[in-house]
């Protein structure tokens, strides 16, 4: 479900016209029908306002939406420049309207009744969950992933087995926090960055399970850096300080053996939101013994996660600016296009999930063809509908083209049934079977099929280029390990097609399209169903897309305004145009 299908099903559930919604909204129908068909995506404000009146969380509009795909709330790791300047932003505004509601509830039962906290317009929370619905619920994950899941090949696991253990687990789960990390240990098996089961709505909003530590981190590598701190602690926590130990236990060891278990992290430069969610969030009042560094000085101190409505956050000091640069000639809520010194041509994108962004992009091309050279910018990007990472990448190819090579689960179950019977399959691994039965296609693919893995590439997309033509000039394309899904895509087909140099780090290594659901209980669960290929012959699964030239930005260079990916980007540039 895209975020314009949400939010269509927030407005029909109230039996509101789309008139009457955006009254609500302060905007006009006209925009309400944009977002719905997916055309606009609502700035952030808008974002927070429709969470507030609906009672479905940021999380569930943004993270599950299937045209936002990934990546988050509330502070993307890895993100850099630009992109960690608007994410950081979007924490600030969050957090201050989420705070503004709850302050004006004055007793509990004004509080209840907030739409955001699990009150009347959303229903009661279900809180004990009977052990019957723990089995039918972790079934139905079961079942789903062994049938559709894109990747039984490339993991070692006996899922039938892995389930009995599960529900052992799971049947003595004594809180429903408990209960959903099991379910989320569970999922976590299956080691990809597109399947993983998501708390209810609510508990994101109930303090209780939901709270919070007085600061943010932000990741640069291998380093935990503080970027925002409440007011109480900004004399005591300097801003920009390196987390070193939480009770005593190296932060990096404290996050495989505490965080780890509970969210997908094959690729681990690729998990940093999930690690900065699990380092901040938890239960109210739990905490630990924090040690942070900073210019050379250790210190440290107790933390208790806190109500986040009762945080008074410091003054967001941001060393990049939210405002469009000098010589922007196109803007939205996901792209920036602008001419950098030397007449270079830069074209921002934070997400494929606006369905009109090529076309403001291409209306651009006549004053985009006389720029010297060109910067694809596609750090941070999200992903969304590959369809509009194509329509942009055909800027730079002549002629048609194909995209997102694709494999899926094809199963027949005469085939399955027949071969339960066979001798020869016992005990074969996946690439035994392969060279067993190279010359044998129909054994290759009984053997496949009885263990879920009949896999067939789709050939990929032919994309007939519209584009109003083609910009002639070196390119380089920026990214990293947050770009993530379409953004791939984009990488896939920029790398296949063109002669562009690509700088930063890998991309995430997850792209696919999700089999989404809601458990009764009130969580979320996706599987993975298609798994994408490179054209290249690189292999992307959990190591993503290689840049030609590896640079990763430090704290101190973000802490300085130093976008150094970009930098090296123009010099590359430079060189190029001579």
């Amino acid at each position: 479900m895209t975020l314009g299908n949400k939010i269509q099903e927030i407005r029909l559930a109230k039996g509101l016209s789309q008139e009457q919604f955006g009254e609500l909204l302060d905007t006009t129908r006209q925009t309400v029908s944009k977002w719905e068909l997916d055309q606009v995506v609502p700035d952030v404000r808008k974002i927070i306002a429709i969470s507030r009146l609906s009672g479905v969380s940021l999380d569930e509009l943004l993270l599950k939406a299937t045209n936002f795909e990934t990546e988050g709330v509330p502070l993307s790791g890895g993100v850099y420049g630009k992109s960690t300047a608007e994410i950081l932003e979007t924490v600030r505004l969050a957090l201050e309207y989420y705070a503004e509601g709850m302050r004006r509830a004055e007793t509990d039962e004004d509080r209840k009744n907030l739409p955001h906290a699990g009150g009347k317009d959303t229903g009661d929370p279900q809180k004990d969950i009977p052990d019957i619905q723990k089995i039918c619920e972790l079934s139905k994950i079961w079942k789903e992933a062994a049938y559709n899941f894109a990747f039984w090949d490339k993991v070692e696991l006996d899922w039938d087995a892995e389930f009995k253990k599960a529900l052992e687990r799971v049947l003595a789960t004594k809180d429903i926090r408990e209960y959903y990390r099991e379910l989320k240990r569970f999922m976590v098996l299956l080691n990809d960055g597109h399947t993983e089961v998501s708390f209810p709505n609510w508990m994101y909003q109930d303090p209780e399970y939901y709270s919070m530590l007085p600061l943010f981190f932000g990741k640069f590598g291998d380093r935990i850096a503080v970027v925002l701190v409440s007011e109480a602690y900004r004399d005591r926590i300097p801003l920009y300080s390196t987390l070193l130990r939480i009770d005593g236990q190296d932060v990096l060891e404290y996050i495989r053996e505490k965080c780890y278990p509970y969210f997908w992290h094959a690729n681990e430069a690729a998990c940093g939101l999930s690690v900065l969610q699990g380092l901040v969030y938890g239960p109210h009042g739990s905490g630990a013994v924090y040690t942070f560094e900073k210019d050379g000085r250790e210190f440290e101190l107790r933390l208790e996660r806190e109500d986040p409505s009762k945080i008074v956050w410091r003054s967001l000091e941001l060393p990049f600016s939210n405002d469009d640069p000098p010589g922007t000639i196109s803007s939205s809520e996901s792209h920036k296009v602008f001419f950098a010194d030397g007449g270079i041509a830069v074209i921002r994108m934070s997400s494929f999930a606006d369905n009109t962004m090529h076309e403001k992009i291409w209306k651009c091309f006549d004053e985009l063809k006389g720029a010297k050279g060109y910067i694809v910018d596609v750090r941070g990007n999200t992903g969304g509908n590959s369809g509009n990472a194509d329509m942009v990448a055909s800027l730079f190819i002549d002629g048609d083209f194909r995209s997102c090579y694709a494999e899926t689960q094809v199963y027949e179950p005469t085939i399955k049934a027949w071969s339960v019977f066979r001798e020869d399959f016992k005990g074969l691994s996946p690439a035994e079977a392969q060279e067993r039965y190279a010359d044998d296609d129909f054994g290759l693919k009984s053997y496949r099929m009885l263990h879920s893995m009949n896999y067939v590439n789709d050939g990929g997309n032919p994309v007939t280029n519209i584009a109003p033509g083609k910009l002639d000039g070196p390119v380089v394309v920026l990214m990293n390990e947050s770009t993530i899904s379409a953004a791939e895509d984009f990488i896939d087909v920029m790398k296949q097609y063109t002669d562009a140099v690509f700088v930063g780090t890998s991309t995430a290594g997850t792209s696919g399209q999700p089999l989404c659901g809601t458990l009764e209980s009130g969580g979320f669960y996706r599987i993975c169903t298609r798994r994408c290929i490179a054209q290249n012959g690189e292999d992307i699964y959990n190591r993503g897309f290689t840049p030609d030239i590896r640079i990763r930005p430090t704290v101190e260079e973000f802490a300085a305004g130093r976008d150094v990916v970009f930098e090296k980007g123009l010099e590359v540039l430079k060189t190029k145009i001579g």
